[in-house]
């Protein structure tokens, strides 16, 4: 068994945004893998190939949500599920297992409150392929109803190395077979083909005020804002200048020419709002320009066309603390304005209550 690798016509791992993007043509909607999943559930089947945990079954419920206005499902996190049938993880949970699954999707259930819920279930096979039996389809369509779920199953393939593949939910019978299998490795995924198309995670919107709760965010972020002023201050007035620790950065620093543009950033930890002025006269008379994302150690370039610089904002999703960015305009005259910022955001909150 050999992953199937995304091609160039298939949508690619988004890169770094910390996403894996499944997404096999004309196959219902993509779902949204978070690389710390794959990391999780590749160590959990390493773990239970080996010594006294080789009977230990790999099976538990996805937990993420549905994109707004969407068909793209988002899988952040993972709880296991214990189970006593490692070899039919799925009988189990149909059979006597079933009321401590109930009690688990009940307490992950859908909320208005909630960031995340249980949008599907992921099983490891013992067998090595990657087929759906007649008790996970039983299981799927009992306690998965739509909209919005989906199902992950792996196995280990002749190198022993974990692969896995997604069987969303749509209309019809659910196929046997999934349409696109993919190593279950962050390095794999990364070196896989990635195609010139823009990661969903960025995304035009409309921007609106919305009022919210004071944020260990906020904190940081104005904490940070009134060093930076003070040391401003100091510097205008004593001209003494601080040695600059390496690798030290400011929460939010803007580049002197971000006026020309509007260029600014804001957002919550798991949400970042780029903002651009599309009436300035850079963007009014330029070409296209680009969006340079710097997420952690990894880089990504977007290319903006005259239609996306109208829209004048995009929304990325960070896999890390700290997000740089660089937005750059060529003028019909050939003129480049450049614009940079900053994102300095609390650590992402791991798994816990809903």
């Amino acid at each position: 068994m050999s992953p199937n690798r995304p091609t160039s016509g298939n949508p690619p791992p988004a890169q770094g945004t910390g996403f894996y993007v499944w997404s096999p043509p004309g196959v219902g909607p993509a779902v949204h893998l978070h690389m710390a999943v794959v990391d999780r559930l590749g160590r959990e089947i390493r773990e239970a190939a080996v010594g006294a945990l080789g009977r230990k079954a790999v099976c538990g419920l996805l937990l993420g949500r549905v994109v707004p206005g969407t068909e793209a499902i988002i899988v952040e996190d993972s709880l296991p599920l214990p189970c006593s049938d490692p070899a039919a993880p799925a009988s189990y949970f149909l059979n006597a297992g079933n009321a401590v699954l109930a009690e688990k999707l009940s307490q992950w259930g859908p909320g208005k409150d909630k960031r995340l819920w249980a949008i599907g279930y992921y099983q490891h096979q013992t067998d090595g392929e990657v087929l759906l039996g007649y008790d996970e389809v039983a299981l799927f369509t009992k306690e998965f109803p739509p909209p919005g779920k989906v199902l992950l199953l792996t196995a280990l393939d002749p190198a022993g190395q974990p692969v896995a593949g997604f069987f969303p939910r749509a209309t019809g019978e659910i196929p046997s077979t999934t349409a696109l299998l993919f190593p279950l490795s962050r390095m794999d995924l990364r070196r896989a083909e990635r195609s010139p198309a823009p990661p969903l995670p960025l995304e035009p919107v409309e921007m609106r005020a919305v009022r919210r709760r004071l944020t260990q965010y906020d904190v940081i972020r104005w904490t940070s804002i009134g060093i930076v002023v003070l040391a401003l201050a100091i510097l205008a007035i004593g001209g003494w200048r601080r040695p600059q620790v390496r690798g030290e950065r400011a929460a939010e620093v803007m580049d002197p020419s971000a006026s020309d543009l509007g260029f600014a950033i804001d957002g919550a930890p798991e949400r970042v709002v780029v903002r651009w002025n599309p009436s300035a006269p850079a963007i009014a008379n330029c070409v296209e320009g680009t969006l340079s994302v710097t997420d952690g150690s990894a880089t990504q370039i977007l290319v903006l066309k005259r239609a996306d610089l109208a829209a004048g904002s995009l929304v990325y999703f960070p896999s890390g603390n700290h997000v740089s960015f660089q937005l750059e305009v060529t003028t019909k005259q050939g003129r480049k304005v450049t614009a940079t910022a900053a994102f300095l955001s609390a650590p992402r909150p791991g798994s816990g209550k809903p």
